[in-house]
Parts: C-alpha cells; sequence; structure tokens
C-alpha cells in the first residue's frame, strides 16, 4: 500500500465538495483487532438544512503487486440532525436541558414542513384533482361531501410540488386528547439496478431491466422524496408496499438511503406484491431460478422491521398494526400477534388502524362495481368477488382476516394501496360483542403520480 491512504469519501454540502480526510497507511492496516475512528461535525447549520442528508463513505486508494491503482470501497452511513437530534431526546444519559434543545430542534423541522406543504403558503396553488367521484366518464371534480371521513382532497400546484393529498378525520369518541397525524403513503415503485445487479446478472433481475421501462432508472425518486418530506412533519408514517418496483439490489439501496436512512425512528413499511418478485414485464419472460421463500429470507435481511407483522404505538392511545399480504395471503405467524395486539388494545383502551397493500374483500354483494374517488391508473373493482375475505378464503388468511373484521369496534381503519387510484369501501364486519358494523378501507393511489400521493389521516 502508499504510504498514506485516503478514508472517508468526499462530501457536498451547498454546493461545496469538502475533501476526504488522509490518514497514514498504517493506521489500517497495523491495528489489529482495533480501529481507528473519525468523526466529521457540520457546524451552523440553517434550520433548512435540518433534514439534509449527510453521507460519509470510507475508501482506500491502493498499489497492487503489478503496479496498478485501486479502489475499495466501504459501505456508507449517512444521517441528518433531525435524526441525531431524535435519538437524543431517548437517550437517558442525556440531560433534561438538552432533550428540550433537541425537541425544538424537531419541531422547527415539523413546522418547517408543514408550512412548506401548507395551503396558506403563497407559493402553492390548491387545485380540485379532476376525474371525479363515481362519475362514469371520469371527468368531473370530486365532490368530497360523497365520502363518508374525506374532510378535504386537494393538489398543492405551487413551486416543484403538485403533491396530492387526501385528508380524513377518524373520530374516536376519546376527550379531551391531542388530534394524532398519521400519514399514509403508497407504491412507490422504486425501478433501478446497481452495479451488484450487473455484476451477480440473476437472468430474472437482466429480462426485467430491459422489459420494465415505468420508472426507470429511479426517476421515481423526485416524488417519493417530495411526500417522505410532506409526510414527516406528522406523528408517524406508513407506506403500504411496493416500494421496490422488483426486488432488485438497486431498489433496496434506494430504499436504504431514501426511507431508512432519512427517517428511520417513526415509519413502517409493508410488503407489497413487488417486493418478493424479480419479474416485471422482464423480455424476454424469465423465471426467476430463485425461491420465494429465499427471496424473502433477502427482504427481511434489509428490512428495519419484521416484514409479516409488526406493530406500534403512537401516542401512548393508537396501535398502528402492519400486515404482510403481498402474496395475497396472511400468514400463520401473523396470526397469535394479531391476537395479542387486539387483546391488548381493548384491554388498555387503544384504538387500532391496520395497513397492508392488497385490499380485502369488504363482504358487501353490492360492491362489485367501485368507481374510483380520483382514478390514476385503475378504473371500477369488484371488492366482494376478489381479495382475501372472498367466499372460499381459508387457513391462515381466514383467521386473520376475521380477527379483523370482527374487532370494528376498535380497528378505527384499514389502508392498503396496491390499485393505484383513490378508492373508499367499507369491511362488513361485527363488534366483540356481535353487533354489526363497519370498518372503513381507504385505497389511496401510488407515489409516481401527478406530483406525488399523500394520504393525512387525522385520528381525534
Amino acid at each position: 500500500a502508499k504510504d498514506v491512504v485516503e478514508i472517508g469519501k468526499t462530501y457536498t454540502y451547498n454546493s461545496k465538495n469538502y475533501s476526504a480526510i488522509k490518514v497514514p497507511a498504517e493506521v489500517i492496516f497495523n491495528k489489529g483487532d482495533d480501529y481507528e475512528q473519525f468523526t466529521v461535525c457540520v457546524t451552523n447549520l440553517a434550520s433548512d438544512n435540518y433534514a439534509g442528508m449527510f453521507t460519509v463513505r470510507g475508501y482506500i486508494i491502493y498499489e497492487d503487486l503489478h503496479g496498478n491503482e485501486n479502489t475499495i470501497y466501504t459501505t456508507y452511513y449517512a444521517t441528518n440532525l433531525v435524526n441525531i437530534a431524535e435519538v437524543a431526546t431517548k437517550d437517558e444519559a442525556v440531560s433534561e436541558e438538552n432533550k428540550t434543545y433537541f425537541k425544538s430542534l424537531i419541531e422547527t423541522e415539523k413546522q418547517r414542513v408543514a408550512y412548506k406543504y401548507s395551503k396558506t403558503n403563497p407559493a402553492n396553488t390548491v387545485v380540485i384533482p379532476q376525474n371525479g367521484y363515481k362519475d362514469a366518464a371520469l371527468v368531473a371534480p370530486v365532490d368530497i361531501s360523497d365520502v363518508p371521513y374525506f374532510t378535504d382532497f386537494y393538489q398543492l400546484n405551487g413551486g416543484a410540488g403538485g403533491i396530492i393529498i387526501g385528508e380524513v378525520t377518524i373520530e374516536t369518541g376519546k376527550e379531551g386528547v391531542e388530534p394524532l397525524e398519521i400519514y399514509q403513503l403508497s407504491d412507490l415503485h422504486f425501478n433501478y439496478c446497481n452495479a451488484q445487479d450487473f455484476e451477480e446478472a440473476n437472468p430474472s433481475i437482466m429480462a426485467t431491466y430491459n422489459g420494465r421501462a415505468w420508472n426507470k432508472n429511479g426517476s421515481s425518486i423526485p416524488n417519493a422524496a417530495r411526500i417522505l418530506e410532506y409526510a414527516s412533519q406528522g406523528d408517524y408514517t406508513m407506506v403500504t408496499g411496493d416500494v421496490l418496483d422488483y426486488m432488485s439490489w438497486g431498489a433496496i439501496e434506494l430504499t436504504k438511503k431514501y426511507i431508512w436512512d432519512t427517517y428511520p425512528n417513526n415509519l413502517m413499511i409493508t410488503l407489497g406484491n413487488h417486493e418478493p418478485t424479480r419479474r416485471c414485464q422482464d423480455n424476454p419472460p424469465t423465471p426467476d431460478p430463485t425461491t420465494l421463500e429465499s427471496r424473502y429470507d433477502i427482504l427481511q435481511d434489509n428490512w428495519e422491521h419484521d416484514i409479516y407483522y409488526e406493530s406500534v404505538l403512537v401516542g401512548d392511545r393508537l396501535m398502528l398494526i402492519q400486515l404482510d399480504n403481498a402474496s395475497s395471503c396472511f400468514w400463520e405467524s401473523q396470526i397469535e400477534p394479531l391476537k395479542a395486539d387486539l387483546a391488548l388494545a381493548r384491554e388498555k383502551g387503544y384504538d387500532v388502524l391496520v395497513f397492508y397493500h392488497i385490499p380485502l374483500c369488504t363482504g358487501n354483494p353490492k360492491d362489485t362495481n367501485i368507481y374510483p374517488i380520483m382514478r390514476r391508473d385503475g378504473y371500477n373493482y369488484d371488492f366482494y368477488n376478489d381479495y382475501i375475505g372472498k367466499n372460499g378464503t381459508s387457513g391462515a388468511s381466514k383467521t386473520v382476516y376475521d380477527l379483523i373484521v370482527n374487532n370494528a369496534d376498535i380497528v378505527k381503519g384499514a389502508f392498503c394501496g396496491h390499485k393505484h387510484s383513490w378508492y373508499y369501501t367499507e369491511l362488513v364486519g361485527k363488534t366483540a360483542d356481535g353487533k354489526d358494523a363497519v370498518i372503513p378501507q381507504f385505497v389511496m393511489s401510488g407515489g409516481p403520480y401527478d406530483g406525488g400521493h399523500a394520504f393525512k389521516i387525522i385520528v381525534k
């Protein structure tokens, strides 16, 4: 090796490049089991840059025995000031005075994002999206007064915005509580292959790369980054699947960089039907040589929570549950955790919202031809004869479905994506004491359309 090697990839801040750190080679090669730790400190950040990501990646430049210069890179580390502040507020070693300061940084960032996407911001022109509710021609403005729970539906059309935002309010009947804001995003469809994909050259990935043009080369990222930032002002964010357009290493890399790294503390992602597949408009048609089980294992290794089932309590009163139904089924492993969470919610008086990717059968024979609230890539669908819960559903899928619909007194809403348009349906169910009840099921559109789509769920 040369006498001096470089570690710490050059980074950019405010369009200025900062040089890498240089250290003697022996620091790296002669430390044995020990290691040297380096810290990059950026000071005097303006509030607009609190959420800006800073990424470092080490690299070693060396000369091989043939005299050729080569570079080896480490994996990268990325974070921002808001993430550091959120971690600090939960650290018992941090003083209360400092926690107060860190909380103020977080609140400043939330206020900035809230104003940026506010209807009161002069930079935003608010319009009502076209392609309206229950209109066969799909050309009339949306009449939200016809849609239960919806309080607003609009598009921020100013600047680089264009996000279409649906807002619903769910009244829980609890008095004296602060409203909680949960944001749903869906179907981001990261279509990207990186060097690892081309080196590995899985035949189904290469065929999909050749045939799949929609959102190719990560072109859905600008919309995704915009709606993820918009959702960061809330108390929690749920992404209901199809973040990966197909299971490439490149799409997994983008998910890590733009979601897990950027929003690590208050976000979950359900699997969609695109996550566990490597085939999507593959040209020529090329069967994947790997098993579904092996692909699920890869997804689990690259997810920040359990891919089959996860729950979280928000505001000490609202339980959010994510369930995988990406393979058009529920799983045996989901039954006991769901039973336990529903029992706990009932005991403690929590309200419950459930999130999954593919809609559930409503159980209502009238729902064979449901029109969209807003059409983007889907028209009218049969929500009675299709999906989990339809006649013939059995096994774990039937058990999980029944657990959801037969706890309609505590399950206040069900949320999904998959259809790439906005729909409102109701799951026919019962309360714990056997009374007839319904659970609102909201289906939202995908991130790549327009300037992005986002769902604001206000729980009072």
